[in-house]
């Protein structure tokens, strides 16, 4: 976390992994390097960085029998999706106010 946000960016955790350290590390996770940055991809909400906590809990997920990046991958689709329901669902509920107050709605 160079610039101390308490957030690591790609660009960030791509210089991470270069370190002989994390080598190891994603190694002992079966992990090559373009999988990691994958999972940081996955891992990242749309805003280009991931916490500390998210970064090691989506690791963690790795383990066991949920190992594949395709779970961890249609996890974070279910978060986006899941997302936007809920701003469609804020949205329809303010079309159906105007409209039972006799208003229009303009699309």
């Amino acid at each position: 976390d160079v610039d101390k946000d308490g957030a690591i960016s790609l660009e960030e955790f791509r210089a991470v992994v270069q370190h002989p350290k994390a080598l190891t590390y994603f190694s002992a996770l079966d992990l090559c390097i373009p999988e990691a940055c994958e999972l940081f991809e996955m891992l990242d909400d749309g805003d280009g960085s991931i916490s500390y906590d998210e970064f090691c809990t989506g690791v963690l997920r790795l383990k066991g029998q949920a190992r594949t990046l395709d779970v961890v991958s249609i996890m974070r689709d279910n978060r986006l999706i899941m997302r936007m329901c809920a701003e469609m669902a804020e949205e329809v509920k303010g079309i159906r106010l105007r409209l039972s107050m006799g208003g229009t709605v303009i699309l």
